[in-house]
């Protein structure tokens, strides 16, 4: 699930068509790469003028292994990592629980719609830009 995409504004890159990259290290690449951007402070700078968040985290959720909650801002990054590393020391997907936080929020977002009675993904290309 997409939260933001980072958007090359460099002239001319790409024949003037917007070049999207949805993980901050490709983005960090491409600078690199293509525009000679290496400097720390180039690239935070770049990665803070390029940056557009398409939806707002949830600002609640639960783990599905242990149950442990996340609350607040930066809540979404620290339950994606501390799922991580549940998944790192073999805990399996079939075992996790529903997170009925994120499931409301994914519900809300329009990321999840019920059809039939079952819960199903949206086309995750239909994204706003977050107020």
């Amino acid at each position: 699930m997409q939260l933001d995409v980072y958007r090359c504004d460099a002239y001319k890159c790409h024949g003037n068509v917007p070049k999207d990259f949805g993980h901050k290290e490709y983005f960090r690449g491409h600078q690199k790469r293509l525009h000679g951007v290496s400097n720390g402070q180039e690239i935070d700078e770049a990665f803070q003028r390029c940056r557009i968040q398409m939806r707002n985290p949830p600002l609640q959720s639960l783990c599905g292994f242990c149950g442990d909650s996340f609350h607040g801002a930066s809540s979404w990054d620290r339950r994606l990592h501390h799922v991580g590393r549940h998944l790192m020391e073999g805990d399996q997907l079939e075992k996790e629980t529903e997170d009925v936080f994120l499931r409301n929020w994914a519900l809300e977002e329009g990321v999840l719609e019920i059809v039939h009675d079952k819960f199903q993904l949206v086309g995750l290309a239909n994204v706003h830009e977050a107020s």
